[in-house]
């Protein structure tokens, strides 16, 4: 969903639907827009997201509307975005009311440029903990993309379930239709085959190459190209030691961006691979630093990322080098 333009049509701000009070447009996209308003009955700033004008009468539309806060309300996460109720206007249009959260996309936050390995790790953790929940109670996102992320002072938020469902629900959109974003589809998802909960990990290992390299790993000048990219393509080698990417990193995302779904990690197992290569002490408060300053953060983090990074580059490699070096002695005795 993309911010709110002066140009748009802020047709409802300034007006009053039930307890609401609509202060102004939050931003729009194809399946939804969002308005900030202030819910009167309990006095706290909330997110609406109705659908498009255009939408209002497509019956597909609202099913997959009213499906999306069922799916988000299931999960009861510090990383989900919050549902509060789906509603109706006195002309019967439904609306989601939601938590609203100031902060930054993360596609906003990636636009200023790639982040410290610390900040990649953090959001990312967050993310899996998040999906891991998700998935947990049978929902899978389906739209994992650094848009749908937000940044906050309080923690990561995945938002924007539109596409979202249940494992064992049956599909509301057509056998043989491409849903989400070309860039962070999984392959059985560009094969129109039915996206699980490794198809959400695909996603978030897309996420976090390219908060390390500033780009997507798999691209192409139109969807159908990025598509066959991503079925045919390995990932490319950017996540060298060069750019202070540890080895257990570099193996964690390679693993996440497996072509067999069979080999992916867990959510589950991803979060806890992720957590498990943070420094206790530097992991807090990182995420709040990067959205009240992201360029300013950067800018610290830089200076002293070159040498920490190689530091934890060199250390775990010499891990492995003494894992593969005790297993050799063991096979000789």
């Amino acid at each position: 969903m993309t911010p709110a333009r002066t140009s748009d049509t802020d047709r409802l701000a300034g007006t009053v639907v039930g307890h609401y009070a609509i202060v102004s447009m939050l931003g729009r996209g194809g399946q939804g827009v969002v308005y900030l308003a202030r819910d009167t009955m309990l006095n706290r700033l909330v997110a609406l997201k109705f659908l498009p004008p255009a939408l209002v009468d497509n019956e597909c539309a609202q099913q997959r509307f009213v499906r999306e806060a069922r799916t988000a309300a299931a999960v009861r996460h510090p990383n989900i975005c919050t549902v509060y109720a789906i509603e109706t206007t006195e002309e019967g249009q439904p609306f989601i009311a939601m938590s609203y959260y100031e902060g930054v996309t993360l596609r906003s936050a990636l636009n200023d440029g790639v982040l410290s390995i610390s900040e990649a790790i953090e959001i990312a953790a967050q993310i899996a903990e998040g999906l891991s929940a998700a998935h947990a109670q049978g929902v899978v996102h389906r739209d994992v993309k650094p848009g749908n992320v937000m940044l906050t002072d309080q923690g990561v938020r995945i938002l924007d379930f539109g596409l979202a469902r249940f494992i064992d629900s049956s599909p509301i959109t057509a056998a043989g239709s491409v849903l989400g974003t070309a860039s962070y589809m999984s392959p059985e998802q560009t094969r129109c085959e039915p996206a699980d909960p490794r198809s959400d990990v695909w996603s978030l290992g897309i996420i976090l190459y390219e908060m390390l390299t500033g780009a997507p790993p798999f691209t192409g000048s139109h969807p159908e190209a990025i598509c066959y990219a991503i079925r045919h393509d390995r990932v490319p080698s950017l996540l060298t030691s060069a750019l202070g990417v540890p080895k257990t990193l570099r193996s964690i995302i390679l693993r996440a961006l497996t072509k067999n779904p069979a080999r992916r990690p867990t959510a589950y197992a991803l979060a806890r691979a992720l957590r498990s290569l943070q420094m206790p002490d530097r992991a807090s408060g990182t995420l709040s630093a990067l959205v009240r300053s992201p360029n300013a953060w950067r800018g610290f983090a830089a200076t002293f990322t070159p040498a920490y990074t190689a530091l934890v580059t060199a250390a775990s490699d010499a891990v492995h080098a003494l894992k593969s070096s005790t297993q050799r002695i063991r096979s000789l005795n």
